[in-house]
């Protein structure tokens, strides 16, 4: 990436790629990451901590996540794949406990793939990404890929750290009802991965029937790996 090309977009995106150090790097066709946290179901549901092994890939936008608890055992994988997505978990390897898809999925694992970009910054410039500023901290961006269009709206800091990432072309499924959810993935710190700056913690967040609450936490992303093949090993 140049100087040049990032000084193509909105100011805020502009100030966001400065921060993030993308400059000098290459486009790249895949990224693989490591992350831990906690998840739960429903605001009322315990948490359970979470292990994410995740494989992104940018040429044919797909992504891959290899979920793990240990309390209870459960496996999951969470895809989206030839344009479509799918969440799969099973208890105990065996028992099979979720398996959405269709049309609300599909959208929504899109949706995803898009948020996952904040996490790589560079892999922005792999996709025909467009942006459009949105105020004078945020930027809109949208990207159209097998016949479905998503956008959300980033916001940066003074310096371009981002703060938010909101959208409401997402899906909750809630009771066997897929319902609009305005998604949103707050960002927390910094730290540098693969010779960016990305941030160092992340919050899911269900808005569905007006009443928003945290149904995933992500705090420790440990491994951020460039042009890879395959979901990384486990940590």
């Amino acid at each position: 990436m140049t100087d040049a090309e990032i000084e193509t977009l909105p100011e805020p995106a502009q100030r966001y790629f400065r921060y993030a150090k993308v400059a000098g790097i290459p486009r790249i066709s895949s990224f693989s990451l490591i992350m831990e946290g906690r998840i739960r179901n429903s605001p009322t549901d315990p948490w359970m901590p979470l292990v994410m092994r995740q494989y992104n890939r940018m040429d044919n936008p797909a992504r891959v996540v290899f979920l793990t608890s240990t309390k209870p055992p459960m496996k999951g994988i969470d895809s989206f794949l030839d344009g479509k997505g799918r969440m799969l978990i099973k208890a105990m390897d065996l028992i099979k406990v979720v398996d959405f898809r269709g049309p609300e999925m599909d959208v929504s694992s899109l949706v995803t793939f898009l948020n996952d970009l904040t996490l790589c910054p560079v892999a922005y410039f792999s996709l025909p990404v467009r942006w459009r500023q949105s105020g004078p901290d945020s930027v809109e961006l949208s990207l159209t890929h097998a016949g479905m269009t998503v956008s959300a709206v980033m916001t940066v800091d003074g310096k371009g750290c981002p703060v938010n990432w909101r959208t409401e072309d997402r899906y909750a499924k809630v009771k066997s009802q897929n319902l609009k959810d305005r998604w949103s993935t707050p960002f927390e710190g910094s730290q540098e991965l693969a010779g960016m700056i990305i941030p160092e913690k992340g919050v899911g967040i269900h808005d569905y029937n007006g009443t928003s609450y945290a149904y995933v936490e992500l705090d420790r992303i440990l491994s951020l790996a460039l042009n890879t093949t395959d979901l990384p090993n486990r940590p």
